[in-house]
């Protein structure tokens, strides 16, 4: 290890290490003639529709994934909270659970059909011999 002539010079410190100039172009920045390969635009565009393409906040398909679990729920506080912002509101009450509300003409029928059910209950028991 002490000796100098093994170790590798650290990047930065080698002349010939220029990580902006390219020592031969890419092939990708070398395009064919669509004579040398008619087929080109449709691969490429193949590719481009291919699903790993698609930018991750509309990629449904990878929001949906459990691992995303987490981000999901993030962005489902996150939501409410820059709504309200928006509308400068300072606190919120939250209620959480559920419930149903019937209209009024439904309810009354609902406890008509109660209070004949108790009646007719009411009558059986009086008619029953005991």
């Amino acid at each position: 290890m002490g000796n100098n002539q093994l170790t590798k010079p650290f990047p930065a410190e080698d002349a010939s290490y220029r990580p902006n100039q390219l020592q031969h172009p890419l092939p990708s920045s070398i395009l064919k003639s669509l004579e040398e390969d008619p087929d080109a635009p449709e691969r490429t565009r193949k590719i481009m529709e291919h699903p790993c393409f698609r930018r991750a906040d509309q990629d449904l398909d990878l929001l949906k994934r459990d691992e995303l679990r987490p981000i999901r729920l993030q962005l489902e506080f996150l939501k409410p909270e820059l709504v309200l912002a928006e509308h400068r509101i300072c606190g919120a009450i939250v209620v959480l659970g559920a419930t149903r509300i019937i209209e009024p003409a439904a309810a009354r029928r609902k406890v008509e059909r109660a209070r004949k059910a108790l009646d007719d209950m009411q009558q059986k028991r009086a008619h029953r011999p005991g």
